[in-house]
C-alpha cells in the first residue's frame, strides 16, 4: 500500500518497490506531504556523483558541472563560467561570486563582488569570537585594501599597525611605485630590530642611486649620494674619493678628509680629489683645523669650475702663535705676529671704541695684570704711561735707531749709541743732543756744567800763560 512504483530496466514492466513508499499525512497518496525510503535510493539515470537538482521545469536533475562524492564537492566548467553564487535576500542586483579562472593570465580564484545599486561594493574580512559580534580586519575596495580602516587612502593603507619584513626578506617597489607613510599629524616611519623594540635602523639604495628626502611636497630638499656626501637643498658635488662632505645650499661645506680627522669649511668650492674647484664665479673661502693648526684661506672670485689658487691669510698654530699674513712665524718670541705683502704695506693693528669720548688702549703686562704698559687714546690725545708695580718701555731691541714721527715724517730718533737728534736725522758729531734748526729755546735758567765729573775728553792746555797774562785788569 502506498508503495512506490518502477519499471524493470530488463523487462520494462511495471514493479512495485517494497521499500520507498509514498504517503500523505493523511495516509492518501493524493497530495504527497512526505517520501519516506526504509534503505538506499537508486536511480538508474543521471551523473555519477552528480548533486540532483530541480531545473527550470523543476525536473529533478543531475550532471558534471555540480559534483559530490561524500568528501570533496566542485563546480567545474571548461571555460571558466563556474562559480559559486551568493545571493542577498529579496535583492536580484546585489550578490557575491567566487569563480575559477581559466584564461591565461587570469588562473586562479577570482571573487566578483556586484552592488547594482549605487552603492559600490567592497569585499570585507571580519572575525568574530561568539559568532554574533564581528570585528572588522581588512576591507577591498574600489580604491585599495585598507587594513585598520574602512576607508583606504591609497591601493594599501596600513592604519594603527606597521609592516614587518623578516630576516631575509624584501619589500619591493617596481615600476617608479613608492611606499608612503602617512598620519594626520605628519609622517612617520619606525624601524626595529629582531626583539621588536624600537632601534635605528637603515635606508639603503642599490648601485650608484641617491637617497633623496621631500617635504612640503615633491621638490627634493635633501640627498645621500652614493659616495657618502650629504647635499642640504642641493645635490652634492663631486667630491675626491675619501672625502666626507656635508654640503649646504649653493656653496658652504663641512668637510672630513681622510681618517686623520681633519675638518674643514668651505664656502664656494669643493675638492675633485686633485684641485680645488669653483662651485659659483664668486670668491671663495676655507678654515681648516688639521693637526692641532688653526688655519684660514682666501681666494678672489674666479669661474665656476676652475680650479682655485688659496692664500694663507692667518694661522693659529699649535704652539698658540697667531701669525697674520705670515707662516711660519719669524722667531719663537712672536706670540702674534703682522705681515706686509709688499714693502708699501702700512701694518696697523687697531683698537678702537665706538664711544668718541671713551679710551681706546693697547695693554701689555705680566701674567697677574700687576705691570702693565698701556698705549692709549682718551678721545682728544694718544698717551703712552705705565701703571702698576713696575716701569713702562717703548723702544728697540737692536741696533735700530728708535724713531718719532708726526704726520708721516720724522720729527726725532733716539740711537743706540743714546744720542738724540731733534729735527734732524744726520749726525752733528759727538755731541748727546743735536738739534737742527732756529736754536734751543727755554724758559729757565740755561746752565753749562764745568764740573770735571761732566766732561769725557780731558787733556792738558798749552800756551796757557801767554794768554792769561796777555788780559788787561
Amino acid at each position: 500500500d502506498n508503495a512506490v512504483v518502477r519499471f524493470d530496466g530488463t523487462t520494462g514492466k511495471l514493479v512495485q518497490n517494497s521499500v520507498v513508499t509514498i504517503a500523505d499525512s493523511t495516509g492518501d497518496v493524493a497530495g504527497v506531504g512526505a517520501l519516506t525510503a526504509s534503505g538506499n535510493l537508486t536511480l538508474s539515470g543521471g551523473t555519477a556523483n552528480g548533486v540532483l537538482y530541480l531545473n527550470g521545469s523543476k525536473v529533478a536533475t543531475s550532471g558534471s558541472a555540480l559534483v559530490f562524492d561524500g568528501t570533496t564537492q566542485t563546480i567545474e566548467t571548461a571555460y571558466g563560467n563556474s562559480f559559486f553564487r551568493l545571493q542577498r535576500a529579496s535583492v536580484a542586483n546585489q550578490y557575491a561570486i567566487f569563480r575559477y579562472g581559466s584564461s591565461a593570465g587570469n588562473y586562479g580564484l577570482t571573487f566578483d563582488s556586484i552592488d547594482g545599486s549605487a552603492v559600490s561594493p567592497s569585499f570585507l574580512w571580519r572575525t568574530s569570537l561568539d559568532g554574533s559580534t564581528f570585528t572588522e580586519q581588512m576591507r577591498l575596495t574600489s580604491t585599495g585594501l585598507g587594513i585598520g580602516t574602512s576607508s583606504p587612502y591609497t591601493k594599501a593603507d596600513i592604519v594603527g599597525g606597521k609592516i614587518q619584513v623578516s630576516t631575509a626578506a624584501n619589500l619591493g617597489f617596481a615600476g617608479g611605485g613608492a611606499f608612503n607613510a602617512y598620519t594626520a599629524a605628519g609622517a612617520r616611519m619606525y624601524f626595529y630590530d629582531d626583539s621588536n623594540v624600537a632601534t635605528i635602523g637603515s635606508l639603503k639604495v642599490g648601485g650608484t642611486n641617491a637617497l633623496t628626502f621631500s617635504a612640503g611636497g615633491t621638490s627634493e630638499q635633501l640627498r645621500l649620494d652614493s659616495s657618502g656626501n650629504l647635499g642640504l637643498g642641493v645635490t652634492p658635488s663631486a667630491w675626491g674619493s675619501g672625502i666626507k662632505a656635508l654640503q649646504v645650499g649653493t656653496g658652504a661645506s663641512l668637510i672630513n678628509a681622510g681618517n686623520t680627522g681633519d675638518i674643514y669649511i668651505g664656502q664656494n668650492y669643493f675638492f675633485n680629489g686633485t684641485n680645488n674647484i669653483y662651485i659659483n664665479s664668486y670668491p671663495s673661502g676655507q678654515y681648516s683645523i688639521a693637526s692641532g693648526v688653526h688655519a684660514w684661506f682666501t681666494a678672489p672670485s674666479g669661474t665656476a669650475g676652475n680650479a682655485i689658487t688659496f692664500t694663507q691669510a692667518m694661522t693659529l698654530d699649535a704652539s698658540g702663535n697667531l701669525l697674520v699674513g705670515a707662516t711660519p712665524p719669524p722667531t719663537a718670541n712672536f706670540r702674534g705676529f703682522f705681515n706686509g705683502s709688499v714693502a708699501s704695506d702700512i701694518i696697523s693693528v687697531g683698537v678702537r671704541n665706538t664711544d668718541s669720548s671713551g679710551i681706546s688702549r693697547l695693554v701689555l703686562g705680566n701674567n697677574t695684570g700687576t705691570s702693565r704698559c698701556s698705549f692709549g687714546y682718551t678721545g682728544s690725545t694718544s698717551s703712552l704711561y705705565a701703571w702698576g708695580a713696575s716701569t713702562g718701555y717703548i723702544g728697540t731691541e737692536g741696533t735700530e735707531p728708535f724713531i718719532f714721527i708726526t704726520s708721516g715724517t720724522e720729527r726725532a730718533r733716539i740711537t743706540s749709541g743714546g744720542e738724540v737728534y731733534i729735527a734732524g736725522t744726520t749726525d752733528q758729531g759727538a755731541y748727546n743732543l743735536q738739534c737742527n734748526g732756529t736754536g734751543v729755546w727755554g724758559a729757565g735758567a740755561y746752565v753749562n756744567g764745568s764740573d770735571e765729573r761732566l766732561k769725557d775728553d780731558i787733556q792738558s792746555l798749552d800756551s796757557c800763560l801767554n794768554v792769561v797774562n796777555a788780559l788787561r785788569p
